[in-house]
């Protein structure tokens, strides 16, 4: 019986811990561009450039691997531009560090498709962030989507280019998501 109430005294206390361990909020190297705290914060323009997935996609933008000079933390190129399209959301999922991740697919393309991002305003490096209060704010519209038409309604995204060297362009931080149209 000790043996017993031993395990489930183990058991418990783990299940509480694991619980108030929201997230692993670990970051890599960018993490201050991602939340928009780093440095070259005063440089972007805030003035939205209206745009689509498809043409979002054809950006180019140089990231100098072979250059040991260059800093890689650093904000650069394309990404001191806001952007906003309409999109539809194919899927939102939650990762490892609690961020919300989105995959966008352009209207008049489907095979066009984006991911987008909202920080972990849990997370202390993100809390830090002048605009931990528009993150929650994203999340929270996010939260009270109906899901089950998520699918088949159209969106206005906003947010900032981010380019991550493995994985491409993304939009990190989504600053606006607004309902545009919902099939009934």
């Amino acid at each position: 019986m000790k043996k017993y109430l031993k395990s489930l005294l183990f058991f418990s206390l783990l299940i509480i811990v694991l619980s108030f361990k929201d997230n692993n909020c670990d970051c890599d190297y960018r993490c201050n561009v991602k939340t928009i705290s780093d440095l070259e914060v005063k440089k972007i323009n805030w003035t939205p450039k209206n745009t689509t997935i498809k043409t979002l996609k054809k950006i180019i933008q140089p990231y100098p691997v072979d250059d040991k000079k260059f800093d890689k933390k650093i904000r650069f190129g394309y990404e001191f531009n806001v952007y906003q399209f309409n999109c539809r959301i194919d899927q939102i999922m939650k990762s490892d560090n609690g961020d919300y991740v989105l995959i966008m697919s352009d209207l008049r393309d489907t095979t066009n498709k984006i991911v987008g991002k909202i920080p972990n305003p849990k997370c202390d490096y993100v809390s830090k962030s002048s605009f931990v209060k528009s993150f929650n704010s994203v999340r929270n519209d996010l939260d009270e989507l109906n899901s089950d038409n998520i699918k088949f309604s159209n969106y206005t995204v906003t947010g900032v280019y981010y380019f991550d060297e493995v994985y491409g362009i993304q939009i990190y931080p989504i600053m606006d998501i607004i309902k545009s149209w919902e099939k009934y």
